[in-house]
């Protein structure tokens, strides 16, 4: 990504695979979707997958 240096790519990198991990996509670019037909179960188990994820990355 042309915005981001070379270890907030890293950080975003891993980050991106440990979503991916837990059923999450999120783009290169830090971009996700949701849509209309979200549930809430989706939305807790998107919000316990970056909670995750992000405590596996900030070690």
């Amino acid at each position: 990504n042309a915005h981001l240096d070379s270890d907030e790519s890293a950080l975003m990198e891993s980050l991106q695979h440990r979503l991916l991990e837990r059923e999450v996509y999120f783009s290169s670019y830090g971009m996700g979707c949701m849509n209309l037909a979200t549930s809430d179960s989706d939305i807790e188990h998107f919000q316990q997958a970056v909670d995750l994820a992000l405590n596996v990355v900030a070690r």
